[in-house]
């Protein structure tokens, strides 16, 4: 579909990323990000959440952690969007000392943390294991 856009922008090479991760097309995903940095598109935060989406629907730790070290050196803004997404990929992945790090890091900064709290109260991960506070 990508294909058939004549202007490559940011926002189409985003929307596409978001489209693959949310039908659940996580390889497709990876590879419209990576292309797009091939072709010298800069991603934002919002591509950045789409992409940890897509991590933590394939269960991709190894990526997501990747993805989150290139945040950081891009200095890509970590708003409390993508601090959620990053919290939901660390803690669906299974890496939960490092989810409550980004919670911990995040919660209370902003009215908008409760989203923060949501992500981590909905977070399947510790339910699967049986914990009842992983706080």
């Amino acid at each position: 579909m990508l294909d058939e856009i004549h202007e490559r922008n940011l926002v189409a090479w985003t929307t596409m990323i978001s489209g693959y991760a949310m039908m659940g097309l996580v390889n497709e995903a990876f590879g419209a990000f990576r292309e797009m940095q091939m072709l010298g598109v800069v991603p934002d935060k919002i591509t950045m959440v789409s992409v940890i989406s897509a991590c933590s629907a394939a269960g991709a730790l190894n990526i997501g952690w990747w993805i989150h070290v290139y945040i950081e050196k891009q200095a890509i803004e970590t708003d409390i969007l993508l601090s959620t997404a990053l919290t939901n990929m660390y803690a669906t992945c299974g890496y939960t000392e490092r989810a409550k790090e980004i919670f911990r890091e995040n919660a209370g900064k902003r009215p908008e943390s409760l989203e923060l709290d949501d992500c981590w109260i909905g977070s399947s991960w510790p339910r699967r294991r049986g914990f009842r506070s992983i706080f």
